[in-house]
Parts: C-alpha cells; sequence; structure tokens
C-alpha cells in the first residue's frame, strides 16, 4: 500500500511539474525495486529459524533464495481464493 502512495505522490508531482520520467530515473527506480527485494529476502534467510536452527546455518543464501523463489504462491489468486500452487 505505501508503494502506491509514493508512486503516486511521483505521478502527482510530475504532472504538475508537466515532466516525463528519464531513462535515469526508471533506471533508479528498477534498481531500488530489486535491490530491495533482496534485501527483504535476506533479512528473511538471516532471521528464519526451523525446530529452534537458524536457516543461516543450514543452507547458503543462494539456495535459500532459489527455494524461496520456486515455492511461491501468486498473491492476486490468493485473494480471490485460488490456489495456483508452487510456481516452479
Amino acid at each position: 500500500m505505501r508503494s502506491r502512495g509514493a508512486g503516486s505522490g511521483y505521478y502527482w508531482a510530475a504532472m504538475k511539474s508537466h515532466r516525463k520520467a528519464t531513462a535515469l530515473v526508471l533506471a533508479n527506480l528498477l534498481s531500488m525495486a530489486v535491490s530491495t527485494y533482496f534485501v527483504v529476502q535476506y533479512l528473511q534467510y538471516y532471521e528464519m529459524a526451523v525446530n529452534g536452527q537458524h536457516v543461516r546455518d543450514l543452507v547458503f543464501f543462494s539456495t535459500f533464495l532459489d527455494l524461496a523463489i520456486r515455492n511461491q504462491k501468486l498473491g492476486l489468486f490468493m485473494a480471490t481464493g485460488l490456489d495456483t500452487g508452487a510456481l516452479a
């Protein structure tokens, strides 16, 4: 929800100033989104524990990230009651 607020604030400012986003701004927004995704995944990896043992002591981050991506479900369908199952 907060990203919508930030996005609409940027859109509103762009409309009022009659300026479109440049390629540099778009690249910056994309790099922030990708880096935020990886930071959130790493924080989850660092703090998660299974049966009292930290996941970081059991697997490398790359393995955790691979498992997390392959086994995630799409939230759009979950809101409607449809289950997509694992993505891979």
